[in-house]
């Protein structure tokens, strides 16, 4: 499903118990992760022994914020970054807001690293007749952006548009007490499949026009539905950066993808600004930690970019491949294993440096091996498995205790790059 421009921004809240404006994430009551942690962790970090195979979302944090103890000095807390932009020198200045004090800062740094994620500004699909929905009926249109519990829609007629990891999840938890059956539209080839063994929801085609006056939805031009209640977008986002609107060629425009970024990462017209997870559809702790071992050596010197003009034309080479959309930041498996062992390996070229760690290589980040390949092929069914143990399954700990063992499977990987590319 293609997307138009955002029409709905990152909200801005007043939070009495702050004081300040905070600004709202994606995360919602009910959230876990849709990856197990003995995959997603960061290479020197364990995960607590009691934590369940899926974390929830407050397990996650409370390991974000174990992990960062020891950089906690270095962070401004409360501050928002207003406007990033080239020096005469060739320096970054980056100007900030204290969010506490209003108070305005201009600094400058030699590299600036954006790692503000892409879950800010939610997309809303060009479906005809949305936008008039949404004024004859005030807050009976929202996005996952702003979900956040399944009460406000019990009894009530609901649709989830959008059927990736977020829409799945919403959409189970939304069965459970709106008005059977809640319609799930999703497109062909997405991850529908798993909700249709559940019968308190109907998958239906993807949603093409909406009626108003009647509430009436329809899909795929075959099916509709009247009498519809509540609408939850779980329609992905926009790629926003607004404090680097000034650079030219600018990074970021038109929501759809980060533009001049070598392998995802390295701006190419300014290789001291660079980007932090921006991929999709991947396991994000060590696809990130491979990235920063990468960024730390070339910001070190021990290792060298190639010329803009090469990193354009890698540019070009991705877009050919996959067009100009938000799919560019897609890495579906393998593709998100194969990044991080890239990374891992770029990083390993670097020349050894007196006093770092690991014998002077410094720190390096996990490359994922045999176990890791298989685990990541299997995670919808491992997540499957997991859910169906309802409530009991915040005492599953190990893939193991679902059922899945794994054995001596030396070729596994090549198994998949085959299947993947076609080999036999």
């Amino acid at each position: 499903m293609d997307f138009e421009q955002p029409i709905w921004n990152s909200k801005v809240v007043e939070r009495p118990e702050t004081e300040y404006p905070v600004f709202l994430s994606a995360v919602y009551e009910h959230l876990e992760t849709n990856i197990p942690r003995s995959l997603m962790g960061f290479s020197d970090a364990l995960w607590p022994a009691e934590t369940p195979l899926f974390p929830r979302h407050s397990a996650v944090q409370t390991y974000i914020e174990r992990y960062a103890q020891d950089v906690l000095p270095l962070i401004h807390f409360a501050t928002q970054v207003r406007a990033v932009q080239r020096t005469p020198h060739g320096a970054w200045s980056v100007t900030t807001l204290d969010l506490r004090t209003t108070q305005q800062r201009e600094s400058t740094y030699d590299a600036v690293v954006v790692a503000s994620g892409h879950h800010a500004a939610p997309r809303v699909p060009p479906v005809p007749g949305l936008a008039a929905w949404a004024a004859a009926h005030p807050r009976s249109i929202t996005h996952s952006k702003w979900y956040r519990s399944p009460a406000p829609f019990r009894g009530r007629k609901v649709a989830v548009i959008g059927a990736g990891p977020s829409g799945l999840d919403i959409a189970r938890a939304l069965a459970a007490v709106c008005a059977p059956p809640l319609l799930l539209s999703a497109a062909p080839g997405s991850g529908a499949a798993a909700a249709t063994q559940d019968a308190r929801i109907a998958v239906v085609p993807p949603l093409t026009r909406a009626d108003a006056a009647a509430r009436t939805l329809h899909f795929g031009g075959a099916r509709a539905e009247a009498g519809v209640d509540a609408v939850v977008l779980c329609t992905g986002y926009a790629y926003t950066a607004a404090f680097l609107a000034g650079l030219e060629p600018a990074p970021v425009a038109g929501g759809r993808r980060v533009a001049h970024a070598y392998r995802q990462v390295f701006y190419a017209a300014g290789p001291t600004l660079a980007f932090v997870a921006l991929a999709r559809r991947v396991v994000p702790f060590p696809l990130a930690e491979a990235q920063a071992a990468v960024l730390a050596r070339v910001y070190a010197g021990r290792l060298a970019l190639p010329a803009a003009a090469e990193m354009e034309r890698w540019e070009g080479e991705e877009l050919r491949r996959k067009g100009d959309s938000a799919r560019f930041h897609d890495l579906p498996f393998p593709e998100d294993a194969r990044y991080i062992n890239e990374f891992v390996d770029w990083a390993a070229e670097a020349l050894p440096r007196d006093g770092l760690e690991n014998g002077g290589r410094g720190k390096m980040a996990l490359r994922w091996g045999e176990k890791e390949f298989w685990m990541r092929a299997r995670l919808a069914a491992i997540k499957a498995a997991f859910v169906s143990k309802g409530e009991d399954r915040v005492h599953v700990k190990t893939v193991e205790e679902l059922g899945f063992v794994f054995e001596d499977a030396s070729n596994e990987k090549d198994k998949v790059d085959k299947t993947q590319t076609g080999g036999p």
